[in-house]
């Protein structure tokens, strides 16, 4: 932000498309490369000249739309890449110019993951756009299934019954850290409990007390029982002071 403020770079809204507009066609913009999960009119990644690359963390076809990092962590996938792609009308559906695969291991999850995406991408942004304005590449063509991602607003909501314990973690850490204060939620008595960060413990242990779904509060440390382990967090820390008071007034157990 301090680097935008102090290069005094002109922030411009894509949902205000004829002031994008007006921007590419005033500065002779000739490409446009994004890295966003909002879907961009026709009229603006058509505009300039070489048209708009996408940089997007899954092998497409595989994953197409948002989040789909957490899809490969989900399926416990073996693999995925990093992709650059020229839009057209569909989504995530253009022409790639290049993918580079890396491995997910076991121990992988959405940090390390972003990490490695991180690095690629620093690696290789500069020297595939140059290929592609040159036209110095070679399409690459794909055999693989089509797949897509779930939606991204509607995935934010926990759901303890249905989802793993390592599933809730991945997704409570990338949405924040792709879109800052952008929180996933649990429904609790009809109100929505935002979590900022949350802790994966250890597996469910098998009694007749402890069972996917059940909530627990211990002083100032709530657990969360999900579908195959503990998850926990602290009160007025990882959840906002009035859900924390919520959660305390209503003495949550057990109560979703």
């Amino acid at each position: 932000i301090n680097v935008i403020l102090n290069s005094n770079i002109e922030i411009i809204n894509i949902a205000d498309t004829k002031r994008l507009s007006s921007f590419l066609i005033k500065n002779k913009i000739d490409l446009l490369v994004i890295n966003s999960w909002d879907i961009i009119p026709n009229e603006i990644i058509n505009l300039p000249k070489y048209k708009t690359i996408n940089i997007h963390p899954s092998l497409l076809p595989q994953y197409r739309g948002a989040l789909p990092t957490l899809w490969s962590l989900k399926n416990n996938d073996k693999t995925s890449a990093l992709t650059y792609i020229v839009l057209n009308e569909f989504i995530d559906d253009g022409l790639i110019v290049n993918q580079h695969p890396f491995e997910i291991k076991p121990s992988d999850d959405w940090c390390s993951i972003e990490k490695k995406i991180a690095l690629i991408l620093k690696k290789t942004i500069a020297v595939d756009i140059l290929s592609y304005l040159n036209g110095d590449y070679l399409p690459i063509k794909t055999s693989r299934e089509i797949s897509f991602t779930g939606y991204y607003d509607k995935y934010r909501e926990i759901n303890l019954l249905n989802e793993t314990a390592r599933e809730i973690y991945n997704k409570v850490g990338l949405y924040p850290y792709l879109e800052p204060f952008f929180y996933c939620f649990l429904s609790i008595l009809g109100r929505s409990i935002f979590i900022k960060r949350i802790a994966y413990c250890r597996r469910l242990i098998k009694n007749k007390d402890i069972f996917p779904g059940k909530i627990s509060i211990k002083l100032y440390t709530i657990f969360f029982f999900a579908k195959d382990g503990i998850l926990k967090l602290n009160l007025f820390k990882d959840i906002n002071f009035f859900d924390s008071i919520f959660l305390i007034l209503n003495k949550i157990t057990n109560k979703i």
